[in-house]
């Protein structure tokens, strides 16, 4: 019998599913974003000239700056994380719902 379960098989496949949907979700932002430009050019004007105005006053630099500093804290544990998931996934004791580690 066919395995009904719509969870990835794999770390892999869970990841290629997550950025898909990101995409998928991109997409759908973009396309909303054409058709309001298309709907109401003037009011599209109106938020490009305020988003222009706005964002070169922001500390775009700090910002980036913390994101990339905590995405760097961050690389360790979820390395960690997906090695261990692998690793329990290759040594097969992850079937079904939990995970029993001896």
């Amino acid at each position: 019998m066919e395995n009904q379960d719509p969870r990835p098989e794999s770390i892999e496949q869970m990841v290629n599913s997550a950025a898909a949907k990101v995409k998928n979700l991109a997409d759908e932002g973009i396309h909303h974003a054409e058709v309001y430009a298309r709907r109401y050019p003037g009011r599209a004007v109106a938020w490009s000239v305020a988003a222009g105005f706005v964002l070169p006053r922001l500390p775009i630099a700090m910002l980036l700056g913390f994101i990339v500093r905590l995405a760097l804290c961050l690389v360790r544990p979820v390395l960690l994380a997906l090695g261990l998931a692998s690793l329990c996934q290759m040594a097969g004791c992850c079937k079904g719902k939990s995970c029993k580690l001896p």
